[in-house]
């Protein structure tokens, strides 16, 4: 997993087999504004989202949720 922060969005790539799939977040000040811990977006962390997959582009994903997994 990677996780990029750019200033309309945070994409986080997962990579699956051997293909990265992105996921859409909101900004990184969403995040803080709600007071979301941004650590759990860090590699290796198992993270589950729920949202809608790209019409044309099936490597994309707009999350419109998401929790961490606890081992």
């Amino acid at each position: 997993m990677k996780t990029g922060f750019h200033p309309e969005y945070t994409l986080v790539l997962l990579r699956v087999m051997d293909e990265e799939d992105a996921v859409f977040l909101p900004a990184k000040e969403v995040f803080q504004r709600a007071g979301a811990p941004l650590e759990e977006l860090e590699p290796w962390n198992l993270y589950e989202f729920s949202g809608h997959p790209h019409k044309s582009d099936k490597q994309k994903f707009f999350a419109v949720s998401g929790k961490m997994v606890e081992e």
